[in-house]
Parts: C-alpha cells; sequence; structure tokens
C-alpha cells in the first residue's frame, strides 16, 4: 500500500461528497438534475512474481460526474407562463448570441410587475417587446403566430425557432357581418305614418340596437327599426349607425306558422359596412323580443391573461374579450443528454458527445414527424429530481469511505514508523 492509493480514495470521496452535497443543496431548485460520480480504478503495472502475476493497483480516480435526467415532480404554481415538461426534451433558450437548454420552465414576460403574472405594465410590455424570458433574462425561443390569413393566429414553424414575443395589444376588426335573432309580434298593427323616419316613432313598429366597430376598433350604435308591411307576414327593416346613415328597406318575410322565410339588411355609415342575417327570428303573436345578437367585429385590447396548451401553445386573452395565439414554445432533444456540459444557472449547452439538438414541439401527434418529446403543463414547474432519501444515504456511504482511505494512510504512517524504529 502506498500514500498514493489511499490519497487518491480520499480525494474521490471528497469529490463524490461534493456531488452529493450538490444534490441535496439543489432539492428545490426547478428543473434541477442530480448527479452521480462514476470511479474508475488507476491501472498498476503487473509484478512478477514465483506464483502469479499481480496487479495490486495504484489506487481511484473519477471517470465522469454525470446527470441523471429523470422526470420530477410536476407542481402546480398557477402563474400562466410557469411551463413543466412531461417525458422527453428540454427548452431551447437564447441570450441572443448563443442557445442554452434547460428543464427550468419559470418563465415571465418582461415588464411583469408582480411575482403572480397576474399584472402588467402596458407601456413596458410594449416598450420591450413583451419577450419571454426566465429568471436570467434568457429568452425562451419557438415558432411565432402570423395574423394575415386568421385574426386568431396561425403558428408559422417553417423558419428556425426565434425568441417567443408576445404582442402587448390586440388590434380592433371592423364588423363586417351581424346576426341577430327577434321575434316580431304577429298581432302589431302596422304603422300609421309614413315615410319611414327613425326620429318618429310612429313610423316603425319595434327597434333594437346593438354595438358594431369599425377597422380601427372604435365602437359605434347601430339601430335596427322593424315596420310591418302592408303585405301579410312581411316587415320593412331600416338601419341607423350613430344615428345618421338611414339605410332601407331591407325585407322579412315569414309563413303562415310564424316561421322566417327570408330576411335581410344592411347597415353603412361612419367607417361601418355590414350585412345583417336575421336567421332563427320568429314573428308569433308575442311581445317584440331580441333572442340572440352576434356581430364579427371587436375593439382593440391589451393583455388580460395567457396559458400554455399541451402542445406549447401560448394562448393569449385580451380585455375586449377575444383571445389567439402568440407562439408555439420549440422543445429539444439530444442523442446522448449525458453529453452535455453543464452551464450553471440550471443551463446546459451542446457538446460533440450530445451531439446535435433535434427540435420538434411538444406532445407532436403526427406520427410521421413526431420525435416524442414530452407534453407541456402550464402553470406549472418541474421539481428537481433529487431522491433526498437516497442522497441521504449516499452521504453516509461516501463519508465512510472517506474515512476509511483516512484509516489507510494512518496504516501507512505506522508501518513506516514501526520500520524506522528497527535498530
Amino acid at each position: 500500500m502506498s500514500f498514493q492509493t489511499s490519497l487518491s480514495g480520499l480525494n474521490n470521496a471528497a469529490l463524490a461528497l461534493d456531488v452529493v452535497g450538490n444534490n441535496i443543496s439543489n432539492a428545490n431548485t426547478i428543473g434541477f438534475k442530480a448527479a452521480r460520480s462514476q470511479f474508475a480504478d488507476v491501472f498498476a503495472a503487473t509484478l512478477a512474481t514465483s506464483t502469479a502475476p499481480v496487479s495490486p493497483g495504484l489506487g481511484v480516480a473519477t471517470a465522469n460526474v454525470v446527470q441523471t435526467f429523470g422526470q420530477g415532480h410536476i407542481r402546480r404554481t398557477e402563474k400562466p407562463l410557469d411551463m413543466a415538461i412531461s417525458g422527453n426534451g428540454f427548452f431551447r433558450v437564447s441570450n441572443g448570441e448563443s442557445v442554452g437548454y434547460t428543464r427550468n420552465g419559470e418563465f415571465h414576460l418582461v415588464g411583469e410587475l408582480d411575482a403572480t403574472g397576474e399584472s402588467f405594465s402596458q407601456a413596458e410590455l410594449a416598450a420591450q417587446n413583451a419577450l419571454v424570458v426566465n429568471a436570467s433574462g434568457l429568452r425562451l425561443t419557438g415558432y411565432l403566430a402570423e395574423y394575415g390569413t386568421d385574426p386568431q393566429g396561425v403558428i408559422v414553424r417553417t423558419a428556425a425557432p426565434q425568441d417567443i414575443l408576445i404582442p402587448p395589444t390586440m388590434p380592433g376588426s371592423a364588423t363586417t357581418s351581424a346576426r341577430i335573432g327577434v321575434n316580431l309580434d304577429a298581432s302589431a298593427a302596422a304603422p300609421t305614418a309614413t315615410p319611414f323616419d327613425p326620429a318618429d316613432a310612429a313610423t316603425f313598429t319595434a327597434s333594437t340596437g346593438m354595438t358594431v366597430y369599425d377597422a380601427t376598433g372604435d365602437a359605434h350604435s347601430m339601430t335596427l327599426y322593424f315596420a310591418k308591411s302592408a303585405t301579410a307576414n312581411a316587415w320593412d327593416v331600416y338601419t341607423t349607425i350613430d344615428g345618421a346613415g338611414q339605410t332601407g328597406p331591407g325585407t322579412m318575410t315569414f309563413d303562415s306558422l310564424g316561421n322566417m322565410l327570408s330576411g335581410t339588411a344592411s347597415a353603412s355609415n361612419a367607417g361601418v359596412s355590414l350585412t345583417i342575417d336575421f336567421t332563427g327570428s320568429t314573428q308569433y303573436a308575442n311581445p317584440f323580443a331580441v333572442n340572440s345578437t352576434l356581430q364579427d367585429g371587436y375593439a382593440d385590447g391589451s393583455i388580460s391573461g395567457m396559458s400554455v396548451t399541451a402542445d406549447g401553445v401560448i394562448k393569449v386573452a385580451y380585455s375586449n374579450g377575444r383571445s389567439r395565439s402568440a407562439a408555439q414554445v420549440a422543445l429539444a432533444t439530444f442523442a446522448n443528454p449525458a453529453g452535455l456540459t453543464n452551464a450553471g444557472d440550471n443551463l446546459w449547452r451542446e457538446t460533440s458527445l450530445s451531439g446535435r439538438p433535434a427540435l420538434d414541439t411538444p406532445n407532436n401527434g403526427d406520427a410521421a414527424t413526431s420525435l416524442g418529446l414530452g407534453a407541456l403543463t402550464g402553470g406549472a414547474v418541474e421539481d428537481a429530481n433529487v431522491d433526498l432519501s437516497a442522497e441521504m444515504v449516499n452521504l453516509i456511504v461516501q463519508q465512510r469511505y472517506y474515512q476509511a482511505n483516512a484509516q489507510g494512510i494512518k496504516a501507512q504512517d505506522q508501518m513506516l514508523q514501526s520500520l524506522a524504529g528497527i535498530r
């Protein structure tokens, strides 16, 4: 036995204790992956003896410290942009120059005012482009939506992943069509005065109003006037917007049972032009009533809430009552995740051992393209995969290992003292 043999045991036991200690200290770190030491013996030259070759070895070395990428517990946080991966995959984050990979899904918008994810400064969000970032300021990447073909957003996956940008406002949209269901009183009398005049109630039988929007999202008041016709089971329909731009008459006709046969009208004024559909309207001997209204325009709105779907689509709700897709998170996978290098802050970077990243969307159900990456849980995070009970046992084992090697050095020292004491 030599001092170097036992010293190698001491050094590697100390390193193993550092690894165990690091695991324990990060037991509450979101997305942390525990590590373990891999040991290897140090080869020694074979010594020839009279009986058989002897190779006592020169001690131990740490071959590697590897991460274990097992699944951690999914814990709800209710913060809208927190995300947890259930299964394989890494979030792809960027500082604008280099790309890293993480399992820590604690994200927020730049400009967020508090830790709850509920309150936002619209001025800050607009000024800072509402980037989705983590605690270190690294930007989450994915595929952005475009709104040219569908105002609800269409995810475009043809380009490489880019920094995810949440639009802080949703522009308004003009009303181009409306649907209103009414009951017109079959027992009502025709107007006593003609021609139609929106200011003279004697020229129409009933009226109602609804809000419509122009191309800038400004609201306007549209009023519909219904005048019973001298023709049986027929009504004339007139409209105004903001009290002007009188349009009509449109016509509504009904069968003898009160079911509508046809009915259309239009309205145009103040930058608003739309058609009106009366499907579902009736003519019964009941008082005039509005049963349903629907129109396709809306005002502009600011962010009122967000959510993340299982396939990584970030949905944004706006104060105008509308919601739309903003982006889809991109996940990365590696042929050999153990080959990633730890860059700190729960961040890994690719190496030649890990291989190049392969990109896919979460929970991709397309069998032809799917890489089998995990689903996302919004409003949740993945806890560290540290098993505290196992780590405490490892701590005791490595401590005893350290003590045993220290005893080996003590025994070697006593042998040398005995040898030096021979006269």
